[in-house]
């Protein structure tokens, strides 16, 4: 761990004997270390449940903070626990959104006590007082919880999606089923891309609602990279089962002027679609990435997840050099250094960050067996670093393919695959 790592790292287990608040005295503490955490995850393959309501476990906003949260806003280098409330889960899906941030930096979700502080992250904050929401899939640690890293403070609002138990066995419901990444919603007229049966292309209005189409039959639900464009001002989306009701959480946070996108995970509502809830006048554009299958499908061992530690696998800034505009480049996901990624896995699930861009542009990461789809995974601003979550199907010989529309370094993290 590095000098600001170890620090967070100690403040976290580490009781102040003396006058309560921070100060630069020397005195005595009591180091509460636990006892040594296993060795490695718990590798078994799982399968997906969605939460057709999403759980809000973490709310540290003083005005809406959730029963027994730590109120913020916290310093930077904040390590905070949060137990998934999921009996055996190895993974939860999780929308992670920071809020209010202290500083520029970034927030890092782990397996609790397992996880290496630093070494990868999910979502980065470039300004104080900054909103900034990511989709997450992050292993479970010690005693069933993940810990976020809050290298940026300020506050942090957590939702629940879904999560993954155990499997050993060849199943139908559950698994991920990677498509060839497709555009299945553009409501920008101009663009002549998929709406909505009778529907017209427009800009929706704030409080519309918009179904997204094109899901295979008898999904569960639908892994979706949902993107506001051309917003007239600042709002949130909400991607959710068409026909839901009360819900009241987000999926993606925009401002005017600039497109953001968000990956989730959403359950489907009993006509075969998802809908898009905008709180704002904004366009919409949704890419299909994959979907995850429901009772009725084949039963299999393929599309399994199983989760590893969190890490970096590819950085630009280190490796390669920065990723050109209009150019693309094929990287070997399989086979390469912590985390193992191994011969055979049909996808991966990751986290994109874009770093350094000459301009305002787009991210698209697909198999490398196939030409360039029109979609996008990540839509990033210049000079600012932007993440998004990302889940690709992998070629047969491992590996995926990057495009970048304008020049940007490119960052990929890790965090588990699924069976081929």
């Amino acid at each position: 761990l590095s000098g600001v790592h170890l620090a967070a790292l100690t403040k976290h287990l580490v009781t102040d004997l003396g006058a309560p608040g921070t100060d630069t005295v020397y005195g005595s503490g009591k180091a509460l270390l636990p006892a040594p955490p296993p060795a490695t995850l718990n590798g078994t393959t799982a399968t997906y449940t969605p939460l057709t309501v999403p759980t809000r476990v973490l709310d540290t906003r003083a005005e809406s903070a959730t029963p027994g949260a730590p109120i913020g806003p916290h310093p930077r280098y904040s390590v905070l626990d949060l137990p998934v409330g999921f009996a055996g889960a190895t993974a939860v899906a999780v929308s992670i959104v920071s809020v209010d941030a202290t500083a520029a930096g970034y927030i890092q979700a782990v397996p609790t006590l397992m996880g290496q502080l630093g070494a990868s992250s999910n979502l980065n904050v470039a300004a104080i007082g900054q909103v900034q929401p990511n989709f997450a899939i992050v292993p479970v640690g010690v005693s069933g919880s993940i810990s976020l890293y809050l290298f940026a403070g300020g506050n942090v609002v957590v939702d629940i999606m879904g999560y993954f138990t155990p499997t050993v066995a060849a199943t139908a419901a559950g698994r991920f089923v990677a498509v060839a990444p497709q555009r299945v919603l553009d409501t920008r007229p101009e663009s002549g891309g998929p709406v909505p049966p009778q529907w017209t292309p427009h800009r929706p209005a704030a409080g519309e609602t918009v179904r997204i189409t094109g899901i295979p039959a008898g999904a569960a639900a639908a892994v979706v990279n949902v993107v506001a464009d051309q917003a007239v001002g600042a709002g949130y989306l909400r991607t959710q089962p068409t026909g839901a009701t009360g819900l009241t959480t987000s999926n993606g946070n925009y401002i005017a002027g600039l497109a953001s996108g968000t990956l989730s995970i959403v359950p489907v509502g009993a006509d075969g679609t998802v809908s898009v809830f905008t709180s704002n006048s904004t366009h919409i554009v949704a890419d299909l990435m994959g979907y995850i299958t429901g009772p009725a499908a084949p039963v299999s061992a393929t599309g399994l997840f199983v989760p590893l530690m969190p890490g970096r696998v590819y950085d630009s800034r280190l490796t390669g050099g920065i990723h050109t505009g209009l150019t693309s480049r094929t990287l070997q996901m399989t086979g390469q250094s912590t985390p193992v990624i191994p011969a055979g896995a049909s996808a991966i699930s990751m986290n994109l960050t874009s770093d350094a861009a000459a301009g305002a542009g787009f991210l698209t990461v697909f198999p490398a067996d196939q030409t360039l789809p029109v979609i996008s995974n990540l839509n990033y601003p210049a000079t600012d670093p932007r993440a998004n979550a990302g889940m690709v199907r992998l070629s047969p010989s491992g590996a995926l393919t990057t495009f970048v529309n304008r020049t940007t370094h490119v960052i990929i993290d890790v965090n588990g695959y699924f069976t081929g």
